[in-house]
């Protein structure tokens, strides 16, 4: 017999074969619905055919999304660590070393603090020297010969403090070098100061006989530019500590002679890093030569008298700018003002060229200059005031005094009121009052200045005007001209102040120019036979 077939729906194993036959699976029955028809099958997620896999899927999406927050998170860490790292590196513009160094320039900003007592006060002295010591090594290099230690620095602080009228220290770093085994942090630096007695007495002595160059620097602020270095080893400190200080720059900006600065600093107790009052130890007891400040020049002697030849001293250079300031202050005649720049000018030269404590004395070499001036530009409009030619300058060494010779001239504008104050006589001449009136006269002078040597002051002016040179290139006749000059209130130095002092009074209290006139007239006919009427004459 043959074997039955089997059943469509026998199932039959997978790992099951018949011989001749292909292997046969067990087929799922579909489903159907009450109509009969079958169901859809269910779709899943995206490609994926099923809900397994859709949830699959999802899981390891979330997973990645978690690993790729955490490298997120590792990375701002790497980035906070990174950043806290170049915080703490020396040798960086943000780095430690460059805050101690702005540290230190803002705890010395005003020099070192007075010890005093008290509480509230922001820094104080050993605060300061704590702060020194700390920045410091106790061995600090300060230079070749020069002793080391902190407290050396700290000294000099004190005595740039009372030597100088310390005002401000500001400095910005801005160059940093990094080596081997050290780092080296470089700031420019401001230094403002003012220069007082204690300067001169304590730091240049040489100068305390030259009286005018004391004057001339005494109560000047100065800023001198400067630069220092801090060298800094492993451990942070400062072992070495180099300043460069320009003063030469500094005072040759007020002094404006380059040989008057190099006698100044030439001696000057200003030693290598700018230290104060220290001697090198390694450099020999060698006492310089003194600079001459009045013999500088080449002299022949012949018969006891002493003759200046082609180079020339500061002392004369000195004197030769006195000069100059002369005719600068005055050049617009004299001013009473001192808004004004001219006013101020003139004002200063009173001040610093003139010595107003001569004992013994009725008025001053100042007072007579200012009276001088005061009455030619009362009587004159004057229009200019200049220098004419060069200046000569004698030096004697068995005088005290230095003598100053220049040319100069005048353009002085006449007015009614100088024919009323100056040429009185000429009021009722009214051919020879027009023609002067609104003429400019050319009044050549030749003036001496006497200078004293020690001080600079100015110890004497004569000068000499030729009114009558002047006044011939207005009025060619000389019968004209002699009775302009005939009796003319004016004086060799100019106008006669002592007579026409209760004129510009008399004007500046506000007196018509009738009364001026008949006050002229009188006072010009005393002691001669004329005589002038008055109205009481009349009454009477």
């Amino acid at each position: 017999m043959s074997e039955p077939s089997q059943a469509p729906d026998e199932d039959k194993s997978p790992g099951t074969t018949t011989p001749n036959t292909k292997p046969s699976y067990r087929v799922k029955k579909s489903r159907l619905k009450k109509d009969g028809t079958p169901y859809k099958p269910r779709k899943g997620w995206g490609p994926y055919r099923s809900i397994p896999n859709e949830r699959a899927v999802a899981f390891n999406l979330q997973l990645d999304v978690q690993n790729l927050q955490q490298e997120v998170r590792n990375l701002l860490a790497l980035r906070e660590i990174l950043q806290t790292k170049t915080l703490v590196q020396r040798h960086t513009p943000e780095g430690s070393l460059t805050r101690l160094v702005n540290e230190y320039l803002y705890v010395f900003r005003k020099g070192v603090v007075p010890q005093q007592s008290g509480r509230g006060r922001i820094v104080e002295n050993r605060d300061q020297r704590a702060f020194m010591h700390n920045v410091m090594d106790p061995d600090v290099e300060l230079g070749p010969g020069l002793p080391r230690g902190p407290n050396v620095i700290m000294d000099q602080m004190v005595n740039y403090t009372n030597f100088l009228r310390f005002i401000s220290l500001k400095g910005v770093v801005d160059s940093i070098v990094v080596a081997e085994d050290s780092v080296l942090v470089s700031d420019a630096a401001w230094f403002s100061f003012q220069v007082t007695r204690s300067t001169i007495k304590m730091i240049f002595p040489h100068i305390m006989g030259h009286e005018w160059l004391v004057a001339m620097l005494v109560g000047q602020q100065v800023e001198a530019q400067g630069r220092s270095t801090f060298h800094f080893n492993p451990a942070g400190k400062c072992y070495r500590y180099d300043v460069e200080m320009n003063f030469v720059g500094a005072f040759l900006s007020i002094v404006k002679d380059p040989r008057v600065v190099d006698m100044l600093l030439g001696r000057a107790l200003i030693s290598y890093n700018g230290m104060l009052c220290v001697a090198n130890e390694g450099e020999e007891d060698e006492e310089k030569a003194p600079v001459p400040l009045q013999d500088n020049t080449l002299s022949n002697t012949t018969g006891g008298s002493t003759v200046n030849t082609v180079q020339t001293s500061p002392t004369i250079e000195f004197c030769q700018r006195t000069v100059e300031d002369y005719f600068a202050a005055f050049a617009a005649g004299y001013e009473q003002g001192t808004t004004e720049y001219s006013g101020a000018s003139q004002r200063d030269f009173f001040l610093y060229r003139f010595n107003s404590r001569q004992a013994g004395t009725m008025s001053t070499v100042a007072d007579q200059v200012r009276e001088r001036w005061y009455a030619l530009s009362e009587c004159f409009e004057v229009l200019a005031f200049q220098q004419k030619g060069p200046i000569q300058t004698e030096l004697d060494d068995t005088s005290s005094s230095c003598l100053v010779e220049s040319s100069a001239t005048y353009a002085l504008r006449l007015t009614f009121h100088t024919i009323q104050s100056v040429f009185p006589h000429l009021v009722s001449d009214t051919q020879l009052r027009n023609t002067l009136v609104g003429k400019v006269l050319t009044v050549p002078s030749q003036i001496i200045f006497s200078i004293e040597k020690t001080t600079g002051y100015i110890s004497r002016i004569s000068e000499w005007m030729d009114f009558a040179v002047a006044m011939a290139d207005i009025i060619p006749d000389p019968l004209d001209l002699a009775l302009v000059m005939s009796q003319a209130k004016l004086a060799l130095d100019g106008v006669d102040f002592q007579q026409t002092s209760f004129i510009m009074a008399s004007r500046s209290q506000g007196q018509t120019h009738t009364d001026n006139l008949e006050r002229q007239q009188n006072d010009m006919h005393t002691g001669t036979g004329s005589r002038t009427m008055r109205i009481a004459d009349i009454l009477d």
